[in-house]
Formats: structure tokens, sequence, C-alpha cells
């Protein structure tokens, strides 16, 4: 192989790792983006959620995080579609919290290990999995990282990493 297929092939794998880099994110960027491609203005995003401007200012400045609950009443707004169907059905009909709480009891998990892969400290994951606390949207994003679930922006696909 001469010099000039090296440097192809090395640009050709810096392209694709570039390229996987950009299409994987977390949850919690998704979720920024999505709030700032779909309304004009935190006003708006505001007026139409029901989410004070002030909490969603500081939340776009990175001064503050937004609770679960906060996130629910954006999420419909935002236009991502969910996949497997039945966790978009229960995220519909019941919200996040219960659609990820479903998700995690159906992998069958011991507690440890699934905060062992997604990162959170175990009680937090337990208080959160028991109902007895909501969590923030990073601590969310790290969780989904572990899930099976496929997320979609019009028709192209959204790869969710931690």
């Amino acid at each position: 192989m001469d010099d000039s297929q090296t440097v192809t092939r090395e640009l050709v794998g810096k392209q694709e790792s570039a390229a996987q880099e950009v299409r994987a994110k977390p949850f919690s960027d998704i979720f920024r983006e999505s709030l700032e491609e779909q309304f004009a203005s935190l006003s708006e995003a505001s007026e139409k959620t029901g989410v004070s401007l002030s909490v969603l200012t500081r939340y776009k400045n990175g001064t503050r995080s937004l609770r679960l609950d906060t996130v629910e009443k954006v999420w419909p707004h935002l236009g991502i579609r969910l996949e497997p169907p039945s966790f978009a059905e229960t995220v519909r009909t019941q919200g996040l919290q219960k659609a990820v709480i479903e998700m995690v009891q159906s992998l069958a998990l011991p507690d440890l290990e699934l905060a062992r892969r997604c990162g959170l400290n175990q009680p937090t994951l337990w208080r959160f999995l028991h109902g007895k606390n909501v969590i923030k949207l990073e601590a969310m994003s790290k969780l989904w990282a572990v899930l099976p679930i496929r997320a979609y922006r019009g028709k192209r696909r959204i790869d969710l990493i931690q």
C-alpha cells in the first residue's frame, strides 16, 4: 500500500469517527437542542409549556438543571418520537418517569448493577425507581443511555449516549 492510500484511509477513518461523535449525544443535549429548534424564543417556550421564563433562561445558560417534572411539561412540544411503541405510549399516557421505571423493571437488573452501568449512585437511583424522588435531566440522561430506547427527530435517528 502506498502513502496516498494510507492517508486516504486515515482521513476516511477520521471522518467516520467524527460523524459518530456528531450523531451520538446525551439525552440532555438532545433535549436542549430540540427546545431551541422548536421555539423561536424562550418566552414562546414558557408560554406554550407553562414553565417559567426564569427557569428556562437559567437552564439555557447552564446555571440550572431541569427536574424531570419540568422536563415532562416541555417534552410534548419537542417533536421527538420514541421507540419501542409501548415505551412511547407509556410516556404519552403516564409520563416519562413512569415509562422509565417500567423500562428499568423490564430489564430485571439489580439496582446496584444498574447504578454501576449508568453512573448514578445507588440511593438516588433507588429513590427514583420507588417514586420517592424526582431526578434531574442529567441523571435521566445517564439512565436513558443504558435503556433500549430509540429516539427520532423527524425521520432522523438520534443516538443516545451517556
